[in-house]
């Protein structure tokens, strides 16, 4: 059994693709995800399987449609990729702690990609690389510091964009779905 973390992009935002997170964690349970538990209202699912991720993913983007009438991208990785993810933080302490001083919020955070980014996408985003947001992209993952905010910077913006399906988590969100993916285990 691997332990997942189901990271859904865009919904309980803005009054927007409203899902209640009981009827969400019934979804999982209905088709046979176990230990399935909800960590705020913005989609972080995390739960037990013996199947693979590429099988996961379209099942549970179809029971999401079916259960609730949303297209909703789902984002997968194991507790352990989210550890590897987390271990592999190309930012010093010091620079995390520099820009989380001058921030108006959250300034560090991860870009989840379903799968690597598509080569348009990876120009895009590079249009801002030297830019005051600091960035880097390893394989299906981002680490993105933003220099004032995720919500005025234009490098947010582009990402939201995407050919390839994406989401954000600010790296405390991060560390609790890890800490609550290994406490279980």
């Amino acid at each position: 059994m691997t332990k997942y973390v189901a990271l859904l992009r865009g919904i309980n935002v803005g009054g927007n693709n409203m899902i209640k997170m009981p009827e969400l964690k019934q979804a999982f349970i209905s088709i046979g995800m176990q230990d399935v538990s909800t960590y705020i209202q913005s989609g972080n699912v995390l739960f037990s399987s013996d199947k693979g991720e590429e099988e996961l993913k379209p099942r549970l983007e179809n029971t999401i449609q079916k259960s609730f009438g949303l297209d909703i991208p789902v984002i997968l990785r194991s507790i352990p990729q989210l550890e590897k993810i987390k271990a592999g933080m190309p930012f010093s302490e010091e620079e995390i702690s520099e820009m989380e001083n001058s921030a108006e919020g959250e300034a560090l955070y991860l870009f989840l990609f379903a799968q690597n980014p598509s080569l348009k996408d990876i120009e895009r985003i590079s249009v801002y690389k030297g830019g005051s947001d600091r960035f880097e992209i390893r394989g299906r993952d981002m680490y993105v510091l933003f220099d004032k905010t995720i919500r005025n910077s234009k490098l947010a913006g582009v990402l939201q964009r995407t050919e390839v399906s994406v989401t954000s988590r600010n790296i405390k969100t991060v560390n609790k779905l890890i800490e609550l993916g290994t406490s279980n285990i």
